[in-house]
């Protein structure tokens, strides 16, 4: 008897499923759990900590978390970083994961480009008649680029290598897990209208040997904070759905919240970015960024 268990995961383990999506979730939350050379498309970037789940009201066994915290400024270690701890649960399996990522990022006149590595390790239990305990070690890499005033564009490579374990239990159960190697595209920039409103545009698309999808979103915001839109996913082998979003965004602090219909009930995903030692808002600009260590305008004339 063999009993499949295949992840594609998009955050460090896939653990945020918004919207019936195994793949992208609500990706405007962090950036970096599907690209690991994620810089701030909206700011010079900072300190940062961010947090998020997602469940189904009424479905027991579908839920995650995932906590993180890192700087995605120009700081001592030359560019973007971040640790992060995630779990999730299903019907079958229950995942813990720890990741860390690392961008090396280079300023190119009014841009700004980086290309990133994430290291994972996961450690993954049966539940229920799905008895086995298994770990895994994971990598993803990528690249992006942003004007830092909205506009960004990034690919990345997820699951390098396909890593794979196959687990023979004592009641002679064999369980395959699999993470199949998965190329993602993504892009999205801000649009101003005037001085009260703009419109956030993004675009995501993921291809692996299993199937493609790919899922465009917009917002509309008022003062460049009060944000409410929604997106559209369209996946190969899934029906089209359509996710509700919508929040608060500011330099300092991030809220932003989907809710998709599936067939076994409503997905919610929220989660928040809280940034620190920032001057005063982007509105749409560049972030202005008080850092707390001392000498750092030396240091970056002489590195």
């Amino acid at each position: 008897m063999k009993y499949l268990l295949s992840f594609i995961f998009i955050f460090v383990i896939g653990t945020l499923s918004a919207c019936h999506d195994n793949h992208f979730g609500l990706a405007l939350n962090q950036r970096s759990f599907y690209n690991p050379a994620a810089l701030c498309p909206y700011c010079k970037g900072s300190p940062f900590m961010s947090s998020g789940f997602s469940f189904m009201p009424g479905v027991k066994n579908n839920s995650g978390f995932y906590y993180a915290f890192g700087n995605d400024e120009d700081n001592f270690v030359h560019g973007p970083w971040d640790m992060s701890y995630s779990q999730m649960k299903s019907d079958h399996v229950k995942t813990n994961a720890f990741g860390i990522r690392y961008a090396y990022a280079k300023q190119m006149g009014d841009w700004k480009a980086a290309i990133g590595m994430r290291a994972s390790f996961y450690h993954m239990q049966g539940i229920d008649a799905a008895s086995f305990s298994t770990k895994l070690f994971d990598g993803d890499a990528g690249m992006m680029l942003t004007n830092q005033k909205g506009f960004y564009v990034g690919f990345s490579v997820l699951h390098l290598g396909s890593p794979a374990k196959t687990i023979n239990t004592e009641n002679g159960i064999t369980y395959a897990v699999s993470l199949p190697q998965t190329f993602s595209v993504m892009s999205g920039y801000v649009q101003k209208i005037n001085e009260f409103w703009d419109v956030l545009h993004d675009l995501s698309f993921m291809a692996n040997t299993t199937e493609t999808v790919f899922q465009p979103g917009g917002m509309i915001r008022f003062k460049h904070h009060y944000a409410l839109g929604g997106g559209m996913t369209f996946a190969s082998n899934e029906k089209a759905t359509y996710d509700l979003r919508g929040g608060y965004m500011s330099s300092r602090f991030k809220f932003l919240a989907s809710a998709c219909p599936t067939n076994e009930g409503w997905t919610i995903e929220t989660g928040i970015t809280y940034r620190f030692w920032i001057q005063s808002d982007c509105d749409g600009g560049i972030c202005s960024v008080k850092h707390p260590w001392s000498r750092l305008d030396d240091f970056r004339k002489h590195r």
